[in-house]
């Protein structure tokens, strides 16, 4: 007979050494089930973390957010199949059709408030809209309300109060936008007692005015702000000399007077037949005006003329009425200013009875409307060779020549020089736009409950100046800008105490401002599209391409155009 097997021992269990099976104490399915158990659940987690990471692909935590609540029982119109979101199902509603540059694109992005088109470079670590817009975390949800680990994904500048660089404005050294010839001490002084003012801050904002939502303050306008006290009555030219001829060696060098001006052929002169003769008094070959406007017409006509004198052709900006002198993104500006006065002085023309020059004229006047259109928008890339703005090169004169030169325009100038600095015959451009923060978002409106003007603004000595106190008149000029350092915005805006999150200051997409065209959502063919293409939808398909802009005479055909020439030779370029 076979020996069965020896079966285990049941083994002891406690003191008495009671009889029992070793799996009675350690029985082995619940170990394996506890163990499937810590596994399946690591899974999850795992699952659950990669799904919240990547914007909600694999799950639905949730209702959508009230923007998207339409969508909530068509979940193709975002995911497709199982798929995460695509940035062409966002584009779907969220963008023009055709639109060759999204406003949500990260193209849009890295062109925000920097007109760099060279940072528009695709990278493999840009994220999609839904990596940022999380949804699914029910109505009320911030779809805005993005956390910093994905703004670090990108930008390592670290949080604010650790490894946030300074604001660029409080980089640059004083006295490099020093434009203007102006002291804040002295204005603040004069407006409280011209005003009987007791609060300095009062005296402030008469010429720094909050725009009405309260978020950031107008333009400064000297007709608004400055004439009232300045440019009086008694304000006029010293005599200047009456110029003969066009050569600057001899006789050249002098102004023209109105009577001159109004016999001129060309364009831009249209103001001298509403000036009033009685403004000029005339002895010999000098005269002096003795009405002074600001941006006198008179002035700036001489002004010009003197540096076509004394400087080469400076193409486009000989149109402009102060200096090309500008940041690189703000460039636009000088061009929609040149246009602006080319078309003025095209009107002017329109009188001419040449039928060759008329015809000429209607073409460019269209070509230039076509201008401001494409310049109108701040995300169009702006072609260099067709907008050629120069600057001028001195002529080779002898040095005699330059001397007479220099203090007939100090003469001619000097009701101007009170403010205003003058380099190269030109005005020396002042921007009155008071916005500095270009890449943030600042609400004084939200501050100043908080905060009195002269608690940030420390950097100009104003109280000492109004109080008669000894200060540095080198502390305050127009080139200070008298605003706070990072800093002090660091004092509240901490941990535990003002949020201080990045998209506290800083949007990722462009201006709302700029995006508020209801004509995207209005046009018929658009809303078509937009009912019937919810899916994947090909932008540069979707719309007719930007045609190409040329301007005749602008840029590298700049010298067959002249509008100083007389009209029955002027030869204003073909189309």
């Amino acid at each position: 007979m076979a020996n069965k097997p020896k079966r285990p021992g049941k083994g002891v269990y406690g003191a008495p050494k009671l009889p029992v099976a070793t799996s009675y104490v350690m029985p082995r399915r619940p170990l394996a089930l506890l163990g499937l158990g810590l596994a399946v659940g690591a899974v999850f987690l795992a699952y659950s973390m990669v799904d919240h990471y990547s914007g909600g692909v694999f799950l639905s935590g949730g209702p959508l957010s009230s923007g998207h609540a339409m969508l909530e029982r068509d979940c193709a119109a975002c995911h497709g199949g199982f798929e995460a979101p695509t940035n062409e199902a966002c584009s779907t509603c969220h963008e023009k059709f055709g639109d060759p540059l999204g406003t949500y694109s990260f193209d849009a992005h890295y062109l925000y408030r920097s007109n760099d088109f060279q940072q528009v470079v695709a990278s493999e670590h840009e994220m999609t809209c839904a990596q940022c817009h999380t949804e699914h975390q029910g109505r009320t949800a911030t779809l805005t309300a993005i956390v910093d680990a994905r703004c670090l994904t990108c930008h390592q500048n670290g949080s604010f109060v650790d490894g946030h660089p300074e604001f660029a404005f409080a980089e640059v050294p004083d006295g490099d936008d020093d434009a203007l010839k102006f002291g804040h001490g002295f204005h603040v002084n004069e407006l409280m007692k011209d005003r009987g003012l007791a609060d300095v801050e009062q005296a402030c904002l008469v010429c720094h005015e909050p725009e009405p939502d309260g978020r950031r303050f107008g333009k400064i306008d000297f007709d608004l702000h400055c004439e009232s006290c300045h440019l009086t009555a008694g304000t006029a030219t010293p005599r200047l000399a009456v110029a003969d001829g066009e050569d600057p060696a001899t006789g050249g060098l002098g102004v023209r007077t109105l009577a001159e001006i109004r016999v001129e052929v060309g364009p831009g002169v249209d103001w001298a037949f509403y000036t009033d003769p009685t403004e000029f008094r005339e002895a010999g070959r000098s005269v002096a005006k003795t009405t002074i406007y600001h941006e006198d017409p008179w002035i700036l006509h001489n002004l010009r003329r003197l540096r076509g004198l004394l400087y080469e052709d400076a193409g486009l900006a000989d149109l402009l009425v102060t200096s090309p002198d500008v940041a690189a993104g703000d460039q636009r500006l000088l061009y929609e200013e040149a246009i602006s006065t080319l078309e003025e002085q095209i009107r002017g023309l329109r009188g001419t009875p040449s039928s060759d020059l008329q015809d000429q004229l209607r073409d460019l006047e269209g070509l230039l409307f076509r201008a401001r259109q494409a310049l109108a928008d701040p995300f169009a890339p702006l072609d260099e060779t067709e907008l050629l703005l120069a600057l001028s090169q001195p002529k080779d004169l002898p040095e005699e020549v330059l001397s007479e030169a220099e203090l007939l325009i100090g003469d001619l100038t000097e009701p101007c020089t009170g403010c205003h600095w003058i380099e190269d015959a030109t005005v020396v451009r002042v921007n009155g736009d008071q916005r500095t923060l270009h890449k943030a978002e600042f609400d004084h409106a939200a501050h100043v409950i908080q905060r009195r003007c002269l608690d940030c603004h420390q950097q100009i000595p104003i109280l000492e100046v109004v109080s008669g106190a000894e200060s540095d008149p080198a502390a305050d000029h127009a080139g200070i800008h008298n605003l706070p350092t990072i800093a002090q915005c660091q004092e509240c805006h901490r941990p535990r105490q003002v949020v201080s999150s990045c998209v506290t200051c800083h949007l990722f997409h462009p201006d709302a401002e700029r995006r508020a065209s209801f004509l995207r959502y209005v046009k018929p063919e658009d809303f078509e599209r937009l009912s019937t293409l919810r899916g994947n939808v090909d932008r540069g398909q979707a719309g007719e391409p930007v045609e190409s802009m040329s301007l005749p005479g602008i840029g590298e055909d700049a010298e067959s155009t002249d509008l100083t020439q007389e009209p029955a030779e002027a030869d204003l370029g073909e189309e």
